[in-house]
Parts: structure tokens; C-alpha cells; sequence
């Protein structure tokens, strides 16, 4: 495991907790890394898994906004969407879905690239593949 959070309204039974959590990873010749950090999250948003959790909402991280913004204009720079393309696209749709973003997929996504469209691509390839793996093993076979 990489990332854990751990939420209460008592700093003393955070510390508990740690402490705890610390003894299991002992047993499992592990360990809690130097780094780890206490903090109120009244007044900030929690930055955790490429989110920015706030009390009443959740946005993805900028840097994660501009990246999706800079590969959709690139791929529609292009005019033909590969199986790779598509698949980055369905993926950041997925990522985009998950938070309050709809103003950021209506404004930088659908203008410039179909979803159905990406969807289709997918399909077909997916389709080609599985038509490929199976002659082969036919062909396996009959050697």
C-alpha cells in the first residue's frame, strides 16, 4: 500500500490509531514512512490520488486538468483517432466523471472529441484482437 488517510475529530485518537497501525506493519516487517502528516482539514482540501478533496466537492489537480486539456488538443490536431488515443481519452473521461468537473468536460472534452467515437475504436480493436488471438491458436493447433 502506498497512500493512507485516516480521519477524527480527536488528535489524541489519531495518534492512537498511528500508533497501532505502527505496531501491525512491525509484525509485517514494515514500516510507516519519516514523512507522514497531521493536519487540520477544515480550512484546506486534501490532495490525494490525483483529487482535490474539498468539504463540499472534489476537482481534479490542476496539473491533471492540463494534461488532459494539452493531449485532447492534440489528438484533435491529428483528425483521426488511434486505439491508443481512444483509450487515454475513455480513461481521462472516466477520471473526469468521478468529480465535480462537468464544466471542464464540456468546455475542453466534447467539443473536440466523440466519446462514442472513442468508444467504437475501442471496440473495433478490441474485436481485431481477440479475432487475431484466435486464429493463431487455431493455427497452434493444427501444427
Amino acid at each position: 500500500m502506498d497512500d493512507m488517510l485516516i480521519f477524527h475529530r480527536n488528535k489524541k485518537e489519531l495518534h492512537k490509531i498511528k500508533d497501532k497501525v505502527e505496531e501491525y506493519l512491525k509484525n509485517e516487517h514494515l514500516k510507516i514512512k519519516e514523512n507522514w502528516n497531521l493536519f487540520k482539514v477544515d480550512s484546506r482540501p486534501i490532495d490525494f490520488i490525483g483529487y482535490r478533496f474539498y468539504r463540499g466537492h472534489t476537482t481534479l489537480r490542476k496539473t491533471n486538468f492540463l494534461r488532459i486539456k494539452r493531449r485532447i488538443k492534440k489528438i484533435y490536431k491529428k483528425g483521426k483517432i488511434n486505439y491508443t488515443d481512444a483509450s487515454c481519452v475513455l480513461s481521462y473521461y472516466g477520471w473526469i466523471k468521478h468529480c465535480d468537473s462537468n464544466k471542464f468536460n464540456e468546455k475542453y472534452v466534447r467539443p473536440y472529441i466523440s466519446l462514442k467515437k472513442c468508444k467504437g475504436v475501442v471496440r473495433n480493436e478490441t474485436k481485431n484482437l481477440q479475432r487475431y488471438k484466435t486464429r493463431k491458436k487455431i493455427q497452434y493447433r493444427k501444427h
